[in-house]
């Protein structure tokens, strides 16, 4: 990141291993199975400076002690990780980390042009890998497909955390140009895209907001209908809080400062591909009506 030494300490250390082929097993745990909460919660994360989570069905567990910025991240065998946690490695302690930092882990989609860039806003299966990777088979600029770094302070701006997208393969059939970044399918079907491979030039690190767009999918592409400033956070927060267990008390403020001000517009994305990048352009270049 801009300003930060190479010889600078470390803002946040991770501690990674796995007891199937270290032989090193987990320590017991100190909770009773009433601590066992839905979404793979733990009662009493964050008390004394101490997040927790655990999920039952994978055997994984993130824990970040947030005095010396230090996190442990241990699965059972990683070998039978869930086909998805590779492509978002880290997600908890990196959550809790940046939260420390007055960032937002934020699931959203973000791609633009030199002129800035819009926020993809929505559930999961609303249309926001299909609209931000059409943008980048487009020659659009790409930040995330979805989970990105929001700032909190300042001008509104989209950092980029990982560098994958996915899509599913029909829709990968109608998009050739991105089958180079392909690397594998998923367990729910879906492909990965690894467009440090693929789509290298159009990376980039960051970009300032312009908008958020809700999409939405429909018969055919639209225009941009306006929608109310609130609109955005209702369509940011519940799906970041929900794939983001141990969320800190600010949390859903942090989201509503992170996109306040911008527009809010909603789009619905229709099967005619190239209309999809023409739709969102006057949101970056301010031209909706």
């Amino acid at each position: 990141m801009d300003g930060v030494e190479a010889t600078d300490a470390p803002a946040a250390t991770f501690h990674a291993w796995e007891s199937r082929t270290s032989g090193i097993p987990a320590p017991r745990p100190p909770w009773s199975i009433d601590d066992y909460l839905p979404r793979d919660e733990i009662r009493g994360s964050g008390a004394d400076g101490i997040d927790v989570s655990y999920a039952l069905a994978t055997r994984i567990l993130s824990v970040w002690d947030r005095s010396p910025s230090r996190g442990v991240f241990w699965v059972d065998d990683a070998a039978a990780l869930p086909t998805w946690e590779p492509n978002a490695p880290f997600r908890n302690l990196l959550h809790w980390a940046l939260a420390d930092r007055g960032l937002v882990l934020a699931h959203a989609a973000v791609v633009g042009t030199p002129a800035g860039g819009v926020l993809l806003a929505g559930r999961g299966g609303a249309g926001k890998s299909t609209t931000s990777l059409v943008c980048v088979d487009a020659g659009w600029r790409y930040v995330s497909d979805d989970y990105c770094v929001l700032a909190t302070e300042g001008p509104p701006t989209a950092h980029a955390l990982y560098g994958i997208g996915k899509l599913s393969p029909g829709m990968l059939e109608r998009l050739p140009g991105l089958a180079p970044a392909a690397m594998y399918q998923r367990d729910d079907g879906k492909v990965v895209l690894d467009l440090s491979v693929g789509r290298p030039e159009q990376l980039t690190s960051s970009l300032p907001l312009r908008a958020v767009v809700v999409p939405r999918i429909g018969t055919a592409t639209g225009r941009l209908t306006r929608l109310p400033p609130s609109a955005g956070a209702r369509a940011l927060a519940p799906s970041t809080l929900f794939q983001l267990p141990g969320a800190r008390p600010g949390t859903l403020g942090a989201i509503a400062a992170a996109i306040g001000g911008l527009p809010v517009y909603g789009l619905e994305v229709g099967p005619d591909l190239p209309a999809i990048p023409a739709a969102l352009l006057p949101a970056i270049d301010g031209l909706v009506p």
